[in-house]
């Protein structure tokens, strides 16, 4: 029950952000900043996407992290989300998340670490074994 009403707040709360914060506040900022940059000679001109933002929100914590986590992984690997929306909805960037593997694995090997173990075996649901009927 707690879950069911944490989520709806994260839906009306996300709601607010897309549809009146981002829009309102936010979106308004930004051309004001990129135009006073482009008169100041900061930025160059005729560039169409310079006031084009992706605004990522803050990501919001776990409630469970094993089944979030899980499902997230689940939902990539069925194509129904990529890896970079699960990303953002936890409020990472995945363009930074793949700089900071690939250094830490240049780092790694580098100095002559072995490799980290496989991260996908404690990705993968867990089967559990059938119980015996209660007496």
């Amino acid at each position: 029950m707690v879950r069911v009403a944490i989520n709806e707040y994260k839906r009306r709360a996300m709601a607010l952000i897309r549809n009146v914060l981002v829009p309102k506040f936010c979106d308004p900022i930004r051309r004001a900043w990129v135009d006073a940059a482009v008169l100041a000679g900061t930025l160059p001109t005729g560039q169409r996407d310079l006031k084009l933002t992706r605004w990522t929100p803050h990501g919001w914590a776990y409630i469970q992290p094993v089944q979030d986590i899980q499902a997230d992984v689940l939902a990539i690997n069925n194509k129904l989300k990529s890896r970079s929306e699960a990303l953002l909805e936890r409020g990472y960037d995945a363009e930074l998340i793949d700089r900071e593997i690939a250094a830490d694995l240049a780092r790694e090997q580098a100095l002559g670490l072995p490799p980290s173990p496989a991260a996908t075996s404690a990705a993968v649901p867990v089967e559990t074994a059938p119980q015996e009927p209660k007496k």
